[in-house]
């Protein structure tokens, strides 16, 4: 039962982290600039 709340904790910690911090990887921008190709999502609008 412990190691199934630490391994609880962990994820829970892991994404919440991840929600604020920022985009990992080779296409993280240093400097913001325009998005030709990005659309509005429309999916989930009322």
């Amino acid at each position: 039962m412990l190691r199934f709340a630490i391994t609880l904790f962990a994820v829970i910690t892991s994404s919440t982290c991840q929600q604020y911090g920022c985009l990992e990887g080779d296409t993280h921008k240093a400097n913001p600039s325009p998005e030709p190709n990005m659309h509005e999502c429309t999916l989930y609008s009322e």
